[in-house]
């Protein structure tokens, strides 16, 4: 048994969620952390082969007895232990990746306006969240600048931003000042400590 300390609690994945790819990002730093199945560049093909056994016997540990169950299912008729640890977790992104209309998440993200109680950063962070799945390419940062503009609550701030041509990382900045100013000013006219 290994006397080093493992960083990290992994924890199973969980079918439902059919986001095989972000758990597959977390294992991967979690090999990482805690060295697992890492090698030097010019490792031997013995050294590479017991690293992937050893990344191998992990994931089948973790992932949990439901999605084990759909491994054997996908290998069939072969078995796990018969694949390669990569080739494991292609077959699992492949069977959990979401089938999504690029003309349904296109429309969602030009529906995405700021909620009532929502701030200005949770606001981004579920527009940025609906732009990964449009296919915008090259338009991300404009798309994301134009619907965040129409999309914002505010339309003293909304009226700042639309007087000049700004990138989406400086109109967000204008944004979260303009929300700490108007909470400063609202606690001073309350005498009151501001509310975060």
């Amino acid at each position: 048994m290994s006397s080093t300390p493992l960083f990290g609690i992994l924890g199973e994945f969980d079918p439902s969620t059919k986001l095989f790819a972000a758990y597959s990002e977390r294992l991967e730093q979690y090999f990482i952390a805690n060295s697992i199945g890492q090698c030097p560049a010019d490792a031997t093909q013995e050294a590479l082969a017991a690293a992937d056994k050893k990344k191998f016997t992990v994931f089948i540990s973790v992932i949990g007895k439901k999605s084990y169950a759909t491994l054997r299912d996908l290998c069939s008729p072969d078995s796990p232990k018969d694949k390669s640890f990569s080739e494991l977790c292609e077959m699992l992104r492949t069977h959990y990746k979401l089938k999504r209309l690029v003309v349904a998440e296109t429309y969602r993200f030009h529906r995405c306006i700021q909620e009532e109680n929502e701030n200005v950063s949770d606001y981004s962070a579920r527009l940025r969240h609906y732009a990964s799945t449009c296919d915008f390419g090259q338009f991300l940062n404009r798309s994301l600048h134009d619907q965040f503009i129409c999309g914002i609550r505010n339309s003293a701030t909304r009226k700042k931003l639309l007087n000049e041509d700004r990138t989406f990382q400086d109109v967000l900045k204008v944004a979260i000042a303009d929300e700490v100013a108007s909470k400063e000013t609202l606690a001073f006219q309350n005498n009151t400590k501001p509310v975060n």
